[in-house]
């Protein structure tokens, strides 16, 4: 995998190649900015962009919204940033990154971040398959962020240590969800707790009546919300 590296800071750049080495990455190249990094994504081939926030030029989301508006608009990209994760995270998923890393970070974060870019990926094909695989892959948010970006419809089967529950897309929205006994916006909740467990997507006509009272995208932020404000207790 070749990753390119995008942030004005040398010693950013210096820390975060260190890092990807820690994991196995070693082809690596580096940009000062978005502008420098379309000038890599126009000559070469690249697998992976991890680019910080703010930058001259061209900052990150300026770089996000420029892949995606080029011919390279299949290379994903993982924001970088310092800033509130919460008052980031919409204009992220809207743009079209892939993921988001809170500064500071350690190198099993990074890992875990990428391994979710490359399970989507290899998701990413016939819109009419079954798609299975662990959370610990890719977490509950991030798989149901990629499935709405899809506009996949059909239902999500989670299985967590016994315990089972369904999440219903129509339209590549949610419109319905139960885990146990709850229904709707809790059961998003809980199950958004869990980063373990197995999860099969049946694609299918959803008939189901709806249950959930927010939109997809906002029910997504609240759960990572809650789910970050309960692992903090």
């Amino acid at each position: 995998m070749r990753i390119l590296v995008v942030d004005d800071s040398k010693v950013a750049r210096a820390v975060l190649k260190k890092l990807l080495g820690e994991l196995g990455y070693t082809d690596v190249a580096e940009a000062s900015d978005g502008v420098e990094a379309m000038e890599w994504l126009d000559r070469e081939p690249l697998d992976l962009v991890i680019s910080d926030w703010n930058m001259p030029n061209l900052d990150g989301m300026g770089l996000v919204k420029a892949i995606q508006d080029s011919e390279v608009s299949d290379v994903p990209v993982l924001m970088v940033s310092s800033e509130s994760y919460f008052n980031r995270i919409v204009d992220v998923m809207r743009a079209g990154a892939e993921g988001y890393i809170r500064k500071p970070f350690t190198a099993q974060t990074l890992r875990a971040k990428i391994a979710e870019v490359l399970k989507k990926r290899e998701m990413s094909g016939d819109g009419s398959a079954t798609l299975s695989g662990q959370l610990s892959e890719i977490g509950f948010p991030e798989l149901v962020q990629f499935l709405t970006s899809c506009r996949r419809e059909g239902r999500l089967v989670i299985k967590v240590a016994g315990q089972g529950g369904t999440v219903d897309l129509r339209g590549g929205d949610i419109c319905a969800a139960e885990w146990g006994d709850l229904q709707g916006d809790d059961a998003i909740f809980s199950i958004a707790e869990h980063d373990e467990g197995t999860f099969e997507f049946q694609p299918a006509s959803s008939r189901i009546a709806g249950n959930v009272s927010m939109p997809t995208m906002p029910l997504l932020i609240e759960a990572m919300k809650r789910r970050d404000e309960k692992a903090t207790v």
